[in-house]
């Protein structure tokens, strides 16, 4: 999605722009990589760029890219989180150990946030002059406040939380979170918006924690019907434990939520505490977070989510981020 939006973003602005989705294959990871490695190259060998993005560093886009610049032709990887911090034992070995030479291949690092960048400088050894911010985004009309709502569950009061469903999601103590939450006022509903590889088991707990009446699962949605959730709620949600993946990456659905004028819960971790003056923010415990929700909830009118959502629609557009960072590219070719 990152890379699709810049792609779009650029082209709005006049540059132009091509974005190669990957294969998409079934069967483990190694096929889709390579065939990924094999798309990417043949795709492209027969044209002139003036860059090549690639959004995070596996060979997969990695390796075609290096094949494919040089000379004029720039290579900038995006990293948007620590992917081997999301695994433990021998998978987040793997997984840093396959996209550790990329960072010093690269003309250009983007990132999103500050953390970020001070990791990769501090432990990757990336001289700072070579690490660009691109924050993250959001489709401004995409996000409009006045959508028109076209789904909807039930009369009661409604959260959404927006996720994907994989080792990233960090579910569980939000369902802990949830459960408390509508013991103390059934009248709560909760739609989770999203699908992905463990969707299937999030189904199967919701149901085994008996939260099927109160907790409803979307499975996957296209943007707009994404975008048409969010626009029913009276109440958004981040949740984000304290670990050390978290402390590293960006939340686009905070952006999203937030655009929209709603009210958000979110924990206070990472680069989430930016949006504090903007949210309702409590310590990465269920418990904690349960009561801010109840509490937050029933505000009529928030002057935070009103501030965020002029942060928001005034400075993250992807059209304005794109801007800067066409400044930057031109710098550097």
């Amino acid at each position: 999605m990152r890379g699709y939006e810049i792609a779009r973003a650029l082209n709005r602005i006049g540059h132009e722009a091509r974005f190669m989705r990957p294969p998409g294959l079934p069967g483990p990871l190694r096929s889709e990589m390579i065939g990924s490695m094999v798309r990417y190259t043949a795709g492209s060998r027969h044209d002139r760029y003036d860059a090549i993005m690639v959004v995070k560093p596996y060979p997969s886009g990695s390796i075609p890219a290096l094949l494919l610049s040089g000379g004029e032709t720039a290579f900038i990887l995006d990293i948007d989180d620590l992917d081997a911090a999301y695994r433990k034992g021998w998978r987040s070995a793997a997984i840093g150990a396959i996209q550790k030479p990329f960072p010093r291949s690269a003309d250009l690092i983007t990132c999103h946030n500050r953390e970020l960048a001070r990791y990769l400088s501090a432990k990757e050894g990336v001289p700072p002059d070579m690490i660009y911010r691109l924050e993250q985004g959001v489709d401004i009309p995409l996000f409009d406040p006045d959508r028109k709502i076209v789904t909807g569950i039930g009369d009661g009061k409604l959260i959404v939380n927006v996720c994907h469903f994989d080792a990233a999601a960090d579910l569980e103590p939000l369902l802990d979170s949830l459960a408390i939450v509508v013991s103390r006022d059934p009248s709560i509903e909760v739609k989770i918006v999203g699908g992905g590889p463990l969707l299937p088991r999030y189904r199967s707990r919701i149901r085994g924690r008996g939260l099927s009446g109160n907790v409803h699962l979307t499975g996957p949605l296209a943007q707009e019907e994404v975008a048409a959730a969010v626009a029913e709620a009276d109440l958004c949600t981040v949740f984000y434990s304290d670990n050390y993946a978290n402390r590293y990456r960006s939340s686009l659905k905070i952006r999203e939520y937030l655009a929209m004028g709603k009210k958000v819960v979110s924990t206070d971790v990472g680069e989430l505490r930016r949006f504090a003056p903007y949210t309702y923010q409590t310590e990465a415990d269920p418990v904690s977070f349960a009561g801010m929700v109840l509490s937050a909830i029933d505000v009529r009118r928030s002057k935070r989510a009103e501030r965020g959502q002029r942060l928001v629609r005034s400075n993250l557009s992807w059209t304005r981020i794109a801007t800067r960072f066409a400044r930057r590219l031109e710098e550097m070719l």
